[in-house]
C-alpha cells in the first residue's frame, strides 16, 4: 500500500501536471505528498545581475490543495 508520494518539481508546466496528477492521486489512495524542489547554484552564477542593474521581484506561482 502506498501511504505517500514523492513529487518531484522544477517549476515547468510539465512538472504543474504532474503536481495536479499526483494531488489526484493522493485523495484516491488516502496518502500524503512530499514536495521536492533542488535548485543547482552552479546554473546560477553564470545568471548572476547586479541589483541595480535589474531591480524587480520574481514570484513564482504556488499552487496548495488540502486534501480531505
Amino acid at each position: 500500500m502506498i501511504s505517500e508520494i514523492l513529487l518531484p518539481t522544477d517549476g515547468s508546466r510539465t512538472a504543474q501536471k504532474a503536481a495536479r496528477y499526483a494531488i489526484d492521486l493522493a485523495k484516491q489512495l488516502k496518502c500524503s505528498i512530499t514536495v521536492l524542489s533542488i535548485i543547482d547554484n552552479r546554473s546560477l552564477m553564470a545568471q548572476t545581475i547586479p541589483a541595480q542593474e535589474n531591480a524587480r521581484h520574481i514570484i513564482e506561482p504556488i499552487f496548495i490543495t488540502y486534501l480531505k
